[in-house]
């Protein structure tokens, strides 16, 4: 049986205050997009745009080799060691940053997934939200 979904997955964390290169240094991730509050805004190309970042953004891509389902994903996920400094990512929550596991899925029909009160549980431990980019597409 053909996959139902098709996803990609990445960490996100914004904040306020916190400069991004502090973020990277915290976690052994590769970022691919990395900005800090005030510095100026640029297109993914590095063309200059008009004013400044109003936060500090970081997004560390994730590999979802080998995972048919998001929930499998996501799970896994909750139980590798970059995550495992609950302190940091309190600390980031509560002086106002948020982070996220941010996933596209690719449906091209009907389907579903269930994201479990223990998984969400293990997830809200941790201060980390789930965000979903959901596209229908005919090429899946």
């Amino acid at each position: 049986m053909k996959n139902k979904f098709l996803f990609s997955a990445s960490l996100r964390i914004t904040h306020p205050t916190i400069a991004a290169k502090d973020i990277v240094e915290a976690l052994p991730l590769k970022a691919n997009v990395v900005h800090s509050i005030g510095e100026p805004r640029k297109t993914k190309r590095g063309a200059a745009l008009q004013g400044g970042y109003q936060k500090t953004y970081v997004s560390f891509p994730l590999s979802v080799d080998g995972f048919d389902y998001p929930e499998n994903f996501l799970l896994k996920q909750v139980g590798e060691p970059y995550l495992s400094n609950d302190a940091y990512f309190e600390s980031i929550a509560l002086t106002g940053g948020k982070i996220e596991f941010f996933m596209g899925i690719h449906c091209k029909n009907n389907g579903g997934f269930d994201i479990d009160c223990d998984l969400v549980r293990k997830l809200a431990k941790k201060w980390i939200s789930i965000s979903f980019d959901i596209y229908g597409n005919e090429w899946v």
